[in-house]
């Protein structure tokens, strides 16, 4: 069976990025929220600060993960600073897509599973 649109939606105009977001990029952003004190880490996970909204998985939690957290800042503990990320919740996803916003001075946007499929088109 064939799928078809039950109506059409209209898109502005916005930016996508052209690339996934690496380890070394994601690491940035941590920092930068440690430093506004907008997360937590307990146990080797990533939490919105005084919450239990996970962000993200570190390295000491999984070897996998490759962003530690020495108490102090976060880095990549192995080779793949410039491999995508991984273990990062959809919470902290969006998270680091405002923080690029704000920084780049555009609305932020996280695409969801509908406009991913517009994009596709």
């Amino acid at each position: 069976r064939r799928e078809l649109p039950l109506h059409f939606v209209r898109v502005s105009s916005l930016y996508m990025a052209t690339a996934t977001t690496t380890n070394e990029e994601y690491a940035a952003f941590l920092n930068a929220a440690l430093t506004s004190q907008a997360i937590d880490v307990r146990n080797e996970v990533v939490y919105a600060a005084g919450t239990t909204n996970v962000y993200a998985y570190m390295h000491g939690y999984a070897s996998y993960y490759s962003i530690g957290f020495d108490g102090v800042k976060f880095s990549v503990t192995d080779f793949r600073a410039v491999h995508p990320v991984v273990g990062v919740m959809w919470l902290g996803a969006a998270a680091y897509c405002n923080w690029l916003s704000a920084r780049a001075g555009l609305q932020p946007r996280l695409a969801g599973i509908l406009f991913q499929r517009f994009q596709a088109a």
